[in-house]
């Protein structure tokens, strides 16, 4: 029996090393998210056609709140997604005056006409509230929500997926959870949880350090969940881990 559990035992400590081993090697092969911009990326169409150069997340903010979307070859479930977002901002906006918003669509290197679908958007409602930024190459989704999110102008910044697994109307319990953060004593650790319909729980950890916000975490549970990010949060400590490839995959 003794030689048994010493068996059962060594097994266990061979597993725990294999885990242990596997998670070193692929933190240390992930590579970061590449942010350098092709020449292309740099800009985005109005209703008129005239290329204008997006702004950076480093810039006052200007919006209360950009809706990052990114999208790869959803041409065809993309409108329904677009259609209710719109229905609800445009709604806000005329129910508060002094709301103000962007959508910001990441087309993350589609084969199909998902760039054409939301410029569609644009030349209905202006560059000014809908903005398509076409990715030369595909960048994988955290990819995508981190150069949306670059480019963005919004004090909130919303990631919501393009295929409307979840309802905007959702948007409004995210932004009452947001008021419920716990502020602990000096060493200063944020933390808010709250949960959505569809069972989605948004998580964010933040680190208060020389007088300015830090995002250590920020990630969804289940996907067409919606995760929230504050801008002034992101300005000065955008070196996200390598694991942001994976933080917004479903």
């Amino acid at each position: 029996m003794d030689i048994l559990c010493d068996i059962v035992q060594a097994l266990f400590a061979l597993a725990a090393l294999g885990l242990i081993v596997v998670l070193v090697v692929a933190h240390l092969t992930a590579g970061m998210v590449n942010l350098t911009r092709h020449e292309k990326e740099k800009y985005f169409l109005t209703a008129t056609g005239e290329r204008k150069p997006f702004p950076s997340l480093h810039d006052p903010f200007s919006r209360e709140l950009s809706v990052v979307i990114p999208a790869y070859n959803e041409e065809l479930r993309m409108p329904m997604m677009l259609d209710e977002a719109m229905q609800y901002l445009e709604n806000r906006q005329k129910q508060n005056p002094t709301f103000t918003y962007e959508v910001i669509v990441v087309d993350d290197g589609s084969r199909d006409k998902t760039t054409e679908v939301a410029l569609r958007y644009t030349n209905k409602y202006s560059a000014d509230k809908v903005r398509v930024l076409t990715l030369v190459k595909n960048r994988g989704k955290g990819g995508a929500v981190r150069m949306g999110t670059l480019s963005s102008r919004g004090k909130l910044i919303l990631m919501a997926d393009a295929d409307g697994a979840t309802k905007f109307s959702d948007l409004d319990k995210v932004e009452a959870g947001l008021k419920d953060v716990i502020t602990g004593p000096v060493g200063f650790l944020f933390y808010f949880s709250y949960t959505v319909s569809y069972k989605c729980t948004v998580l964010c950890f933040y680190q208060l350090s020389s007088r300015r916000f830090k995002v250590t975490q920020c990630f969804s549970l289940n996907s067409g969940s919606f995760s929230y990010i504050i801008q002034h949060m992101l300005k000065k400590i955008w070196q996200w881990t390598s694991n942001v490839k994976y933080v917004f995959q479903p």
